[in-house]
């Protein structure tokens, strides 16, 4: 009893050194809280990349320690590489991404991620005939689910097009076929063919296997835009051999959409400056420089922002002030409208040298003749009275 006092803890009748608490009586021992000396830590089995130092035994000398084969190393191992921390393939612990609040996309195909990668990217892409002519393309379209089972021999692609051909007329290539997913074809329909005949039937027979037809509409992951500025850029330092429009396009394709480029620009009458027109999302996004890579050589390409106009209202903060000073269109455009004036002064003037058919016509009805000065019927009429 004496022990129990002094908080010896007696276990099968000898004493416990580990745990002997002095100073308190049995009663407070169990009421009180004591931290235990050593905490119980969860037992993770964690497995490493790197080989280990000392082997257990003799059966993993001269053996691959990640599959254990003899004929590689592990630096050559074709086993896929597992992380430790989020227990999946395709990357080590120390480029996961679990961890840091990033939201991956689990249904992109990228088998292996690096560090410092940027997650998301913009780019503007420019509108163009063959964009347009592959959206109204697109429109006549349909997706094709084939129904198993289904013997689509060694090219599925011809199969669908003959198959296509012989039930509704025309030729092979009258029909494009292209696989979209594991079973699901993309089929463009000429004209004679809509699309929605083939959509409102539920199971379409062709020769030897069935398809089901379905909309070809939205894209997945499409989400609605609309961009809130259009502005006037001039790009200074602009070599000669991309001074074109598709290729300026590229270039401003990573800040803004591509408009149309200024009549003086595609005239190439002034190389100083590539002028064009570009809508875009934030003013801040026009960058001072921007490098362009042709060949071997890369060409600092200053951008200069001459002036923009809001499309839509509401936007994120206000906009930056545009530059100070008069702008170059505002001169162009007085300058026009100065040379426009002169050239109308000069067409009355000639109309006026010209109206003494008009004149003649008012004399022999006997009117009163004009007494303007710089037509050819005043001054003849003038030297008829002196005479």
């Amino acid at each position: 009893m004496d022990q129990l006092r002094r908080g010896e803890v007696l276990w099968n009748g000898g004493s416990s050194n580990s745990h002997r608490i002095r100073g308190v009586t049995y009663k407070e021992a169990l009421i009180k809280d004591y931290k235990s000396p050593h905490p119980v830590l969860p037992s993770f089995k964690f497995y490493s990349n790197h080989r280990p130092k000392q082997l257990p035994s003799r059966y993993l000398v001269n053996r691959c320690f990640r599959c254990l084969a003899k004929d590689h190393k592990a630096s050559a191992c074709r086993d896929p590489v597992r992380c430790i921390k989020c227990l999946s393939y395709g990357h080590r612990a120390q480029h996961c991404k679990a961890n840091r609040g990033i939201k991956m996309n689990v249904n992109m195909n990228r088998p292996y991620h690096r560090r410092g990668r940027e997650p998301v990217t913009k780019v503007f892409v420019p509108y163009t005939e063959e964009y347009l002519r592959r959206r109204n393309l697109r429109r006549n379209a349909v997706l094709a689910d084939v129904l198993r089972p289904a013997n689509l021999g060694l090219d599925p692609v011809s199969t669908i097009k003959q198959a296509l051909a012989r039930r509704f007329g025309g030729y092979n290539d009258d029909f494009a076929v292209a696989r979209h997913r594991e079973r699901d074809f993309a089929i463009f329909l000429p004209e004679w063919v809509p699309a929605e005949m083939l959509i409102r039937r539920e199971v379409l027979t062709l020769d030897t296997f069935w398809i089901r037809c379905y909309t070809w509409g939205q894209y997945r992951d499409a989400r609605p835009h609309r961009s809130r500025y259009q502005a006037w850029i001039r790009l200074l330092n602009l070599p000669f051999e991309i001074w074109t429009v598709p290729r300026v396009a590229s270039i401003v394709s990573g800040f803004g959409r591509f408009v149309k480029a200024d009549r003086g620009t595609l005239a190439m009458t002034d190389l100083r400056a590539f002028r064009c027109q570009i809508v875009l999302d934030s003013l801040l996004d026009v960058p001072q420089i921007c490098r362009s890579s042709v060949d071997e050589e890369s060409h600092p390409v200053m951008v200069h922002l001459e002036s923009w106009e809001r499309i839509e209202e509401g936007g994120g903060g206000d906009p930056p002030v545009p530059p100070q000073g008069e702008p170059v269109q505002g001169r162009w455009r007085r300058a026009k409208l100065g040379s426009t004036i002169r050239l109308m002064a000069r067409m009355i003037g000639c109309l006026r040298g010209m109206g003494w058919t008009r004149e003649r016509e008012k004399w022999k009805k006997g009117k009163r003749r004009s007494s303007c000065v710089g037509c050819p019927s005043a001054a003849r009429d003038k030297r008829r009275r002196n005479a």
